[in-house]
């Protein structure tokens, strides 16, 4: 049955306090998670064939009368995907949740960006037992970075996580002693922003591969007057970057701290210092990422039940205007009705067995806002509801 959920955890906000230690004091990874790398084979015939000479300067130009052919583009290749495996306890010991993060951030984000525990996906549901993979996508962070325009796109990223899910089924992922060989027999998939994106597309494609699904900063449809802006005017080719240099132009990263922070988050809802660290440690977004994405949403025969969990100021999705009129009224609110933008992705998933959205009181990147241990509790508490 459809429906839409709605909490407001105005206790829980006004209590936050503002976490203010320095970034070289940003903590490791929990104990007993190891880092890996999974070599992984794939091929997609759904990229988008876009030009080689594709820059920001004519992105809107080549790209819009591309999305009116056939996605018929082939990408394959064998590439490293880094990751980070922490396991699972008693009962829950088989059941993996795979994490995959959003535009301009890396596996660190499921992990409050190693800055303030409270704000780790990974520390709660490790606290609940799940075994945890939190994945660079290709193209990010310590993963392979091949060519960003016509293979670091978000049909080949599904195919990838496609492929880690039939390795964790069949006991074949490079888990450290003594979890290798373990079988998982329950794959929850969780995305944020362009994985979520990424993990619409896979259970469009393989509705079987995971047994539930959350989708966190997502929506209906990507807003076409966003796209043009936030390539061709808030990002710059990352190589400028010293922590980038060497990367082919077609990888991008955020100009200006304002611009990510408007985007990001909802003003009074989170801690300036975690802002200071999502800047200072930002990732990329290839122009293939952000080609794709206005590929949009895809309706699946996906069964599983899914759960929506969108900020109710994200900027990106419920702006309704352009976004430098936008910045200059505020932050949005969403529509939360089941009618509006957020809501509306229910029809995207008309067989599930249970479809919910839950809009906590924060923007975008609501995993890294003051009340998100209590949003991750919803999660996990929902999970808890269907068995998982």
């Amino acid at each position: 049955m459809t429906h839409i959920t709605s909490f407001f955890a105005l206790v829980l906000l006004l209590a936050g306090a503002a976490f203010s230690a320095p970034i070289e004091n940003r903590q490791v990874i929990p104990a007993g998670c190891t880092n890996i790398t999974i070599s992984v084979t794939a091929s997609s015939s759904d990229n988008i064939p876009l030009p080689p000479d594709l820059t920001t300067a004519n992105f809107l130009l080549l790209v819009n009368p591309i999305l009116s052919r056939v996605l018929d583009a082939v990408a394959s290749g064998t590439y490293n995907i880094a990751a980070t495996y922490c396991p699972g306890v008693g009962t829950r010991a088989n059941t993996l949740q795979i994490l995959i993060h959003g535009g301009s951030y890396t596996k660190a984000y499921w992990f409050g960006e190693y800055f303030n525990p409270d704000n780790s996906w990974v520390s709660y549901a490790s606290s609940e037992g799940y075994a945890t993979l939190t994945i660079d996508r290709v193209g990010n962070g310590d993963s392979s970075h091949p060519d960003p325009i016509t293979i670091v796109q978000l049909p080949y990223q599904a195919e990838q996580v496609h492929q880690i899910i039939v390795m964790a089924r069949g006991g074949t992922l490079p888990l450290p002693a003594p979890y290798t060989g373990t079988i998982f027999d329950k794959i929850i998939l969780a995305g944020h922003s362009l994985g979520s994106v990424v993990t619409n597309n896979l259970n469009a494609k393989y509705p079987s591969d995971a047994d539930a699904t959350l989708l966190t900063g997502y929506a209906i449809f990507f807003p076409p007057q966003f796209t043009g802006v936030f390539v061709q005017s808030w990002l710059a080719p990352a190589f400028l970057d010293p922590r980038f240099a060497g990367y082919n132009p077609g990888y991008l990263e955020f100009n200006n701290e304002n611009y990510l922070t408007f985007l990001f988050y909802a003003p009074g809802k989170f801690s300036q210092s975690m802002a200071d660290v999502d800047f200072a440690t930002r990732g990329t977004v290839s122009l293939g990422e952000a080609a794709s994405v206005m590929i949009g949403s895809i309706e699946t025969t996906y069964t599983g039940p899914v759960m929506v969990i969108t900020g109710q100021h994200d900027s990106i999705y419920c702006s309704t205007l352009n976004i430098d009129v936008q910045i200059l009224l505020g932050t949005p609110l969403c529509d939360m009705s089941a009618n509006g933008i957020v809501g509306k992705a229910a029809t995207l998933y008309p067989h599930a067995s249970d479809f919910k959205v839950v809009f906590p009181n924060a923007g975008h990147c609501w995993h890294l806002h003051n009340n998100a241990s209590y949003t991750f509790g919803i999660a996990h508490d929902w999970l808890a509801s269907q068995g998982f």
